[in-house]
């Protein structure tokens, strides 16, 4: 802490940073940021919270570019994705069963249920 720094809000600290609140309140109640409540507010130090994010930010070496972090996804992205080839053959057993498409939308899903589609 600077002195004489004032103890800024969550709202203010997730403006510095360019985050949403929830990203910055999510760390500050796991204690995971240096953080702490002035009655029902929660309270931190600018300069605090900004080393500590520093000291953890992963460093790499000159040789080396850090690693985009990625997000898992449970999106189908391609052709031989999981979520495609279920995709596929749901459509081809629905082809099979109901090659002029006359069966109710509540019969489909039945049929779809019993053959473990659903």
């Amino acid at each position: 802490m600077e002195s004489g720094e004032q103890a800024v809000t969550a709202a203010d600290m997730a403006r510095t940073l360019g985050v949403s609140y929830a990203v910055v309140m999510r760390p500050a109640h796991q204690g995971a940021i240096p953080a702490f409540r002035v009655g029902s507010r929660w309270r931190m130090f600018s300069s605090e919270v900004i080393a500590h994010l520093r000291a953890k930010a992963p460093t790499a070496s000159e040789d080396e570019t850090p690693p985009i972090p990625r997000r898992p996804t449970s999106r189908a992205h391609g052709p031989d994705s999981p979520g495609v080839q279920n995709m596929i053959a749901v459509d081809e057993y629905l082809a099979k069963i109901d090659p002029r498409g006359r069966l109710t939308r509540e019969e489909t899903i039945k049929r779809l249920e019993i053959a473990g589609f659903i």
